[in-house]
C-alpha cells in the first residue's frame, strides 16, 4: 500500500511540475504596440514662412538642413521638422 501511494505521489508531482512549466511558458507578456503617429507632409516653404511669422524674423534668415531635418536661424539649430510640423498643423486648425 505504501508503494502504491508513494508511486501516485511521484506521478502527481511530475504531472504538476510539467503542467506548471507548460502553463508558465504560454503566458508570455508582449508589450503593447507602439502608437504610430500619422504625420502629414507640409511643404518646407510653408514651415519656413510659419516659423518666420511666429518669431518675427525674415524668412531668408531661416535655413533647413535636409540631412538633420532641422531648421536653423542664423546658423543656430532651432527646431526639428517633426515638431514644427505639429505646431503648424495645430495652429492651422484654429
Amino acid at each position: 500500500m505504501k508503494k502504491i501511494s508513494k508511486k501516485w505521489i511521484e506521478i502527481a508531482f511530475v504531472a504538476f511540475a510539467i503542467s506548471t512549466t507548460l502553463l508558465s511558458c504560454s503566458k508570455e507578456d508582449f508589450p503593447p504596440p507602439k502608437e504610430v503617429k500619422s504625420v502629414k507632409v507640409v511643404n518646407i516653404t510653408d514651415l519656413k514662412n510659419y516659423m518666420a511669422e511666429l518669431i518675427n524674423v525674415n524668412v531668408d534668415d531661416i535655413r533647413y538642413d535636409e540631412k538633420k531635418e532641422i531648421f536653423l536661424l542664423n546658423g543656430t539649430e532651432q527646431i526639428d521638422r517633426e515638431n514644427l510640423t505639429e505646431f503648424y498643423l495645430v495652429a492651422k486648425k484654429k
